[in-house]
Parts: structure tokens; sequence; C-alpha cells
């Protein structure tokens, strides 16, 4: 995905035209999609590294160190 907003070089560019433009509001749903993706997988990520952290940290336990 484009990381530019359509708006760049927009001849009909105009104060407030966000709230009104088809190809804004289709650029911003797809970018959101994204960044929720990115936020999901970070999260999938976090949950595994810190189950990883506790294992380890009941094994050292366990083994008296």
């Amino acid at each position: 995905m484009n990381n530019k907003a359509p708006c760049h070089g927009c001849e009909i560019r105009f104060v407030g035209c966000h709230a009104v433009c088809m190809r804004y509001e289709a650029w911003r749903l797809t970018k959101n999609a994204e960044r929720a993706k990115v936020r999901q997988d970070k999260n999938v990520d976090e949950v595994l590294i810190t189950g990883c952290m506790r294992e380890k940290e009941r094994k050292r336990k366990k083994l008296g160190r």
C-alpha cells in the first residue's frame, strides 16, 4: 500500500475535504486495516515472548538458581 494519502497532488483539494472524499476514505480504511494487522501481530508476539519468559523463570526457580 502506498504510504502517501491520495490527497498528495490532488487538484480538487480543499479545507475539510477528508470528510467527503471517497478516495481518502478508502485509503484510510485500508491503512487502518493494515495497522490493526500489525498491532495484532505484535500482541501475539508479546504473548508468546511473555509465556517463554515465565517458563524460563519457573525452570530457574525449580532448579534453585
